[in-house]
């Protein structure tokens, strides 16, 4: 049989096991110690996650802003763009005569430079003929002396005074005038009127009647 010694000590065996079970190794609680654990890594996510955000947020913020400077770049280019193009339209006048009655063949028109700024690129200049009968026909531009069947050519620069230009050769500088001629197909028919209208690269326009007199006796 054991002895009274013998079961006191294995007494205080079993209350040390069970408090060495109960306490953790530097003597803190183990419920304790995993909770701290579980704060520390919650804490830790939740910085991140804010980090992270804030990160999205500021890139968001700065591409806005980028993109509303270059937008308002833009519109101030084009704002910029549309109030040259309208002073140049304010300041471009033209019009256009006959020199003589129109008896047949090809006609020449005179278009008088008015305006205020120097004409050029002919080519992107419209011709456009509407007759009677309610056809209407866009004559095409040529740089050929003779122009072919529904084309038109600029034959000349000159002076007010009909004398050739001087400055500028080739531009229809303001108070010069230059002569078109023009190759309409079918010719217009005695008696008939056609109505012509001329249009600078810039949209301003000037327009005429001819109508086709039989000639002298």
């Amino acid at each position: 049989m054991e002895s009274d010694s013998d079961c006191q000590d294995n007494h205080h065996s079993v209350i040390l096991t069970v408090i060495r079970d109960l306490h953790g190794k530097n003597g803190y609680p183990q419920r304790n110690l995993s909770r701290n654990n579980l704060r520390g890594t919650v804490i830790m996510e939740t910085t991140i996650v804010s980090l992270v955000s804030t990160a999205i947020v500021v890139i968001a913020t700065v591409t806005m802003v980028m993109t509303s400077l270059h937008s308002a770049s833009s519109i101030a280019d084009s704002w910029k763009n549309m109030e040259q193009r309208a002073g140049e339209i304010r300041r471009t006048e033209i019009s256009a005569d006959l020199p003589a009655a129109y008896t047949g063949g090809n006609l020449e028109l005179m278009v008088v430079n008015e305006g205020q700024i120097d004409l050029s690129q002919f080519p992107q200049w419209d011709v456009i003929a509407q007759r009677q009968s309610g056809g209407t026909y866009h004559i095409e531009y040529t740089s050929n002396a003779s122009p072919g069947s529904n084309q038109w050519t600029m034959a000349g620069i000159y002076l007010l005074n009909n004398s050739p230009e001087i400055f500028d050769a080739g531009i229809l500088n303001p108070s010069e005038k230059m002569k078109l001629v023009i190759n309409l197909n079918p010719e217009i028919s005695e008696n008939q009127t056609v109505r012509l209208r001329v249009t600078t690269p810039n949209g301003v326009t000037a327009q005429l009647l001819v109508t086709r007199v039989p000639p002298p006796p």
